[in-house]
């Protein structure tokens, strides 16, 4: 059981250090939709990002 925790911890710890911090959307508030992309693509979430359109978005952000 001990080892199923671990496991879990760190799988847990390894996913939330992807999420994207508050400054972000706080930054991402203010940036026209084309520049929310830009910015969008420079995160952890870019590699994800096939095109620019509203799909592709939500399909790098549900990842």
């Amino acid at each position: 059981m001990a080892d199923d925790f671990g496991y879990l911890n760190a799988r847990v710890r390894a996913r939330r250090s992807t999420l994207l911090k508050e400054s972000f959307f706080q930054e991402a508030l203010d940036l026209s939709y084309p520049d929310f992309l830009r910015l969008l693509s420079e995160s952890v979430y870019g590699r994800d990002l096939a095109g620019q359109g509203l799909p592709e978005v939500d399909r790098a952000v549900a990842l």
